[in-house]
């Protein structure tokens, strides 16, 4: 009888296994809506009654636009009958999945500098003008935070912030990488002559900017602080808040 039970109770578990992320990619990336759109499923999850998707819209080049990634979440059930885009929610409002956490949004990151125990996201364009006001400020707070630097170049904007990008992912230490970052804030070129990005650093500049997108970042600077196992967004007007007068007064000292 007990062989019995135990049978039954391994086939109960193996007809209700949630699938994995790979399985549900697989079962689904050969969708005609998917390919037509050129969208590219990247993880997966079981909802219940729906598959939660998370991937990005290849965008083709046009003239001077270079092609690009973009981020998409997508809501698919599991008989395949439709494909839904957007965000959902649940029947009391509530946010049904986020696309990433903080602990994924640190890994993601470029680089991080800081000794304080006060961390934060920043996405940032090296060339953005309100990203080098930022990145020279940073400076003062050094010992307060612990900055998760993840770049997204606005190349139509700035042609070469790829280049400046790399020019810092080039340093040898993350201390180095910082105080490359800050002396283009101040006006140092010496990104024009980066000639050839190295293909692992366009690599991390394009998991940087699908990361970005993923935050729901649209512009730079944007900051993000922990919340629980997710990001919120803030002002990047928190740093001078928090810690310039404390700053001031530790000079004083």
């Amino acid at each position: 009888m007990k062989k019995i039970l135990l049978s039954l109770s391994v086939v109960a578990a193996s007809l209700y296994a949630v699938p994995s992320s790979e399985e549900i990619i697989k079962k689904i990336e050969k969708l005609p809506v998917l390919k037509s759109h050129r969208y590219t499923p990247v993880s997966a999850k079981d909802k219940g009654s729906l598959y939660f998707v998370q991937g990005y819209f290849n965008i083709p080049s046009r003239g001077p636009r270079p092609a690009k990634k973009r981020f998409a979440t997508m809501y698919i059930p599991h008989d395949l009958s439709m494909v839904v885009y957007g965000q959902g929610f649940d029947a009391k409002t509530a946010v049904m999945d986020v696309p990433y956490t903080f602990k994924e949004a640190k890994k993601a990151a470029s680089f991080a500098w800081g000794e304080g125990k006060d961390e934060y996201i920043v996405v940032v364009d090296p060339l953005c003008p309100f990203c080098k006001k930022l990145d020279r400020d940073l400076a003062n707070y050094k010992e307060q935070v612990k900055i998760y630097f993840v770049f997204m170049p606005l190349t139509r904007l700035h042609p070469q912030a790829k280049n400046a990008i790399a020019t810092v992912m080039m340093q040898p230490s993350d201390n180095a990488k910082y105080k490359m970052l800050k002396k283009i804030a101040e006006g140092d070129r010496t990104y024009k002559n980066t000639k050839t990005i190295p293909a692992s650093i366009e690599k991390k500049i394009e998991e940087n900017e699908y990361f970005a997108q993923k935050m729901g970042a649209t512009g730079t600077p944007s900051v993000y602080i922990k919340r629980g196992d997710i990001g919120r967004k803030v002002n990047p007007s928190i740093f001078k808040q928090r810690y310039a007068a404390k700053s001031i007064k530790k000079k004083k000292q």
